[in-house]
């Protein structure tokens, strides 16, 4: 098998204002987003800081709700902060398609991940079973959505 060399730190200096530049542009800020050169195949800062890229000496972003700062793969990930989530508002979900069926009414269809709904409006919504891919459906037999 060939084996890549490691990125030097001209690669990742370059790569690093080609991407900054380009998530300026979409409105982001380059300073809170984490910049960490990693090797797959070694595994390189990855988990572990390497020794293998001495060049290396971490990563700093600055945000609204403060600093991070850390050497791996790892760690720029746990400083993600989640978005606040709007849990006093009605559940919003993306719809596939919406079954317009006689008797029963409009049966939206839509995947899922992660939620919690309180039943709002007489309107209930449950998530499918696993093994039909995690599909949300209406609770049509019941009460049209």
């Amino acid at each position: 098998y060939h084996r890549r060399p490691l990125p030097r730190q001209a690669e990742v200096e370059e790569i690093q204002k080609e991407v900054s530049g380009f998530i300026k542009k979409v409105g982001y800020n380059p300073a809170a987003v984490p910049f960490v050169p990693i090797s797959g195949w070694h595994g390189d800062n990855m988990l572990q800081t390497s020794s293998n890229m001495s060049w290396y000496k971490g990563w700093a972003v600055e945000r609204k709700e403060g600093k991070a700062s850390g050497t791996t793969l790892l760690e720029a990930l746990d400083s993600i902060i989640p978005p606040a989530r709007p849990t006093d508002k009605p559940l919003r979900l993306p719809l596939q398609d919406v079954y317009k069926i006689g008797g029963i009414g409009t049966v939206p269809r839509g995947p899922c991940g992660d939620w919690h709904h309180q039943a709002r409006h007489g309107r209930h919504l449950r998530p499918q079973h696993a093994h039909h891919g995690g599909q949300v459906r209406g609770d049509a037999p019941r009460v049209p959505p």
